[in-house]
């Protein structure tokens, strides 16, 4: 009973450290994309950039990308990484198991891969014209 206690105990200190070290990264990570960005804005020249580029593209591009950081950034990384050990584990105790598991797995890496590559261009599309129909509405505020 003590020894069971004992790695729950365990387990529950390592992901509490996780956990706060995966926000301290994060924190750190948004501060510094934060500047860059903005500086980078700053930089832009004004005839080519501020005149043509509305208010309200940049402000939804830029607070976009900070959302991204500060809200799902810690989250996803977090979430990977427990998943592709866990994962990780299943593979190796089902190779040790049974030795011919290995050629499957290895076809559905491959249809994995060829499946990502096909819905990643779907989602950046698909994310594309999110900015693009949220960027009137942006300038449309900042203008009144």
């Amino acid at each position: 009973m003590i020894l069971i206690f004992s790695f729950a105990f365990g387990a529950m200190l390592f992901i509490i450290i996780r956990v706060i070290i995966l926000l301290f990264m994060s924190l750190r990570t948004a501060k510094i994309a934060h500047d860059s960005i903005l500086k980078k804005v700053f930089q832009g020249p004004i005839n080519l950039f501020f005149d043509v580029t509305p208010v309200g593209k940049i402000l939804n591009r830029f607070s976009k990308d900070m959302m991204v950081l500060d809200n799902r950034l810690c989250f996803n990384i977090g979430s990977f990484f427990s998943r592709f050990y866990q994962a990780l584990a299943a593979l190796f105790v089902a190779a040790l198991a049974v030795r011919w598991i290995l050629i499957a797995i290895g076809l559905f890496l491959i249809f994995g891969m060829c499946l990502f590559r096909y819905v990643l261009k779907a989602y950046k599309e698909t994310n594309r014209v999110e900015s693009v129909t949220k960027s009137p509405t942006l300038s449309f505020l900042q203008e009144t």
